[in-house]
């Protein structure tokens, strides 16, 4: 197992494409923030480092969020 020095979060689609995916659903809205702002308010660092792998991290989103 390895240790890090500092927390390391790795992810494949940003909000904004997720929002893409998503709509504009009243009961779907979210925060307009950003993994990183949310991080840079922690008083450990955290490292973030994406999106990563857009195309393979969208599949699973795909006709997901469509009504019906």
């Amino acid at each position: 197992m390895h240790r890090f020095e500092e927390p390391l979060l790795v992810f494949g689609i940003d909000a904004v494409r997720l929002r893409l995916f998503r709509g504009d659903l009243a009961e779907q809205r979210d925060a307009e923030l950003s993994c990183r702002d949310v991080f840079n308010a922690s008083p450990h660092p955290i490292e973030c480092i994406g999106p990563v792998l857009i195309e393979e991290a969208s599949a699973p989103h795909k006709g997901f969020w469509t009504p019906g």
